[in-house]
């Protein structure tokens, strides 16, 4: 405790920031029968162009062929489209085109293709966002998802940033660890016999 005191104070004297880097991170899970996206976080926009042509109406999706990411609700909504040049994957799956049956929270958005990012109209940079997108019935196999971590950065020096995709696995069932461990108990007993 001693210690973190005297660093905090360390950083403050020296004029260093203790602020994370700002990042939207989504996380792609599996939930029952459904594929869940829950992102958060803030962007930093600074070092990207308003679009003239915003805000601009669309709908939540995921496009893994296109590297294409859209969450939030379901239901057509305008956003604000900063446009730029973006680094990362292409792709993260073969998978085309399709929408989120339910969402709540902020929209937000990533292709970095098309040189864009949406955020909520008026979106101010650095401000905290909150979304979660739902799509019934599928597996990231249905999808066209590959597992795996997916991260696209922009800007530079202060306003550099990123948008970071998890397609996480699902647990292994509780079930199946135990008797992983059984097994493994078992191969230790007869070796050593």
């Amino acid at each position: 405790m001693k210690l973190s005191k005297t660093l905090l104070a360390l950083t403050a004297t020296l004029g260093l920031s203790t602020a994370a880097h700002s990042a939207v991170i989504v996380d792609a899970t599996i939930v029952g029968n459904d594929v869940v996206f829950e992102g958060s976080g803030t962007l930093n926009t600074n070092g990207l162009s308003l679009s003239p042509f915003s805000p601009v109406p669309n709908a939540a999706s995921v496009a893994p062929l296109f590297s294409e990411l859209s969450i939030g609700p379901s239901g057509a909504q305008p956003w604000d489209n900063y446009g730029g040049i973006f680094s990362g994957p292409t792709n993260f799956g073969p998978g085309n085109p399709t929408p989120m049956d339910s969402g709540s929270g902020d929209r937000v958005i990533i292709s970095p293709l098309g040189g864009l990012l949406g955020v909520p109209v008026g979106y101010v940079s650095g401000a905290a966002l909150n979304s979660t997108s739902i799509i019934n019935g599928a597996t990231f196999d249905t999808l066209g998802m590959s597992r795996g971590q997916y991260v696209w950065t922009w800007g530079s020096g202060a306003n550099a940033d990123s948008f970071t995709l998890n397609v996480i696995p699902a647990p292994l069932p509780l079930a199946l660890l135990a008797t992983g461990g059984l097994i493994g108990l078992g191969l230790r007993k007869k070796l050593k016999a």
